[in-house]
């Protein structure tokens, strides 16, 4: 078995199989759902007056509070880990559960927050999520209404690829099992500010130029207008975030040109590339004409991603653009996830930076005074 040790193989293995015994049953009593607070994008379908959340994007999450010391939760999930939370508990982590009820239960009375997180990268498959249902005895509590609200943009490194892993050396199965896109600098990022929040990132996609050269019909950019990540319907929402952070373009220049690419040389690929990002940048202002949007530069300051960056940057401004910031993530990390990809304390420092960054300028979050205090 490759770097990802036995032992914590094993362990988490183990989780899985305490976790599933829990799963029960609807107990036949008189139950109702619970409101329903969305992380991500989803596609909500209603059958029998009750609501079903499709979603295929990573870091999608629900959430609802109630009172009362039981909740069951009704997922249809063949292809995700998830993790499962009550309050600040430990998260409870599934594998690929399947179309179950999982009762929690003598969680004592009163007031309780319970949470679903999509863990992995489910690529062109979705999965469904049913909803909270609580005893008619207890008591819902209306979904909090969070003031922030960010957004990331990406591909592996920001859907946290790997990131739990203990070596570089990973089969396909030891990556599925060692993402966890909560444990991912965004999420982290959203926690810490109490933000809503999306993760909107695919593995090996790029601006123009995906790794290695795949999948030349699509890229990152191509995949972003749909509710699912593989194209198919069009995504259409209130959503509206004061931030936007896209950290795109590793794919795009880490690796040497292919034969058979449409680039026949670098400097016509970093065109393109300055020239579809800018595009893209221009048509999230449309969207969203009020966030401060920030170009992530996933490697060093000197290197040809920042470079093309930069020349973005400089583009819009000279366009008038006075909220798009360049950040270059310039901090030491040590890439021990899955192929050299970073870790989970790599993801922590990541995360520092913006943190540090935004509580310096609370003003980024919005005019409101709530936001900008910390609220």
């Amino acid at each position: 078995m490759p770097n990802c040790s036995l032992k914590s193989f094993l362990q988490l293995n183990a989780v899985f199989v305490v976790s599933l015994l829990a799963v029960s049953s609807l107990a036949a009593q008189v139950v109702k759902p619970l409101p329903v607070s969305v992380g991500g994008r989803v596609a909500i379908k209603n059958e029998n007056n009750q609501a079903q959340y499709i979603y295929s994007w990573p870091g999608t999450y629900f959430e609802a509070s109630f009172t009362g010391a039981s909740v069951d939760i009704r997922l249809d999930d063949s292809v995700n880990m998830l993790n499962i939370t009550v309050d600040k508990e430990t998260p409870i982590v599934l594998n690929k559960p399947g179309k179950i009820n999982y009762s929690l239960k003598n969680l004592g009375e009163g007031i309780h927050k319970v949470r679903v997180e999509k863990r992995t990268e489910s690529y062109s498959r979705t999965a469904t999520f049913h909803g909270f249902f609580i005893p008619e005895s207890q008591t819902a509590i209306t979904a909090e209404k969070l003031k922030r609200k960010i957004e990331f943009i990406g591909d592996s490194f920001t859907l946290g690829y790997g990131n739990t892993a203990t070596g570089r050396e990973c089969s396909n199965e030891q990556v599925f099992l060692t993402t966890d896109t909560q444990a991912a600098f965004g999420p982290l990022i959203a926690k810490y500010f109490n933000a809503q929040y999306q993760v909107n990132a695919f593995s090996g996609q790029g601006v123009v130029r995906n790794y290695k050269g795949s999948d030349p019909e699509t890229s990152l950019i191509l995949k972003y207008p749909y509710v699912f990540n593989y194209g198919d319907i069009f995504y259409h929402d209130d959503w509206s975030p004061q931030i936007i952070a896209i950290i795109l373009g590793a794919n795009d220049f880490n690796t040497p040109l292919e034969s058979h690419e449409r680039w026949k040389t670098r400097d016509a690929l970093q065109k393109d590339f300055v020239a579809t990002y800018e595009k893209f940048v221009l048509s999230l202002r449309k969207q969203h004409p009020s966030a401060n949007i920030f170009l992530v530069s996933p490697d060093n300051s000197t290197s040809e991603v920042t470079a093309q960056i930069s020349r973005v940057v400089d583009n819009l401004k000279e366009k008038g653009e006075r909220k798009v910031l360049l950040r270059v993530t310039d901090v030491t990390l040590g890439l021990t996830g899955c192929a050299w990809h970073a870790s989970a304390e790599d993801h922590k420092k990541v995360a520092g930076l913006f943190i540090d960054y935004l509580e310096k300028n609370p003003s980024l979050w919005g005019v409101d005074p709530a936001l900008r205090s910390g609220n």
